[in-house]
């Protein structure tokens, strides 16, 4: 790769935003506001908490009841997950919330999903970041 096919940040769709914006108002579904204080402005994070199916129904047998009456729903919410490595088999988790954060809440949102349960799996998305996007010559492995 040549020096000239470097894309620099500032160069980064024209110039009329950063790769941090441009990920805050296209990675998320349409109309996404910050759910953290109420806040109006575009989401930057987003927190996905998840538990053990097996976990959930021990310590809330209702879930069944979520599974019977509406089926297509409990299975949206199912996802599976090699959290013991990729020779195991897959665990199914339940998605129990999704969390959309701005910038300046992201904090807040990562500490009170830091406070669940010890056995939840939380899934941080932060997107690109400031300074994160590197393209070009000088960035390839050795």
């Amino acid at each position: 790769m040549s020096k000239q096919n470097i894309q620099h940040r500032r160069r980064f769709m024209g110039g009329r935003a950063t790769p941090e914006q441009y990920h805050s108002k296209y990675a998320f579904p349409p109309g996404t506001k910050c759910q953290v204080g109420g806040c109006p402005a575009h989401p930057l994070t987003r927190i996905i908490v998840m538990v053990p199916y097996e976990e959930l129904r021990k310590r809330d047998p209702g879930i069944d009841v979520l599974a019977q009456t509406d089926p297509a729903k409990f299975l949206a919410m199912m996802i599976p997950l090699k959290i013991n490595g990729p020779t195991q088999p897959a665990v199914n988790h339940i998605r129990i919330s999704t969390v959309y954060a701005c910038k300046t809440h992201t904090p807040d949102a990562e500490r009170a999903a830091a406070k669940g349960p010890s056995w939840a799996v939380v899934e941080i998305n932060r997107g690109p970041g400031e300074d994160k996007p590197k393209v070009g010559w000088g960035t390839m492995p050795t």
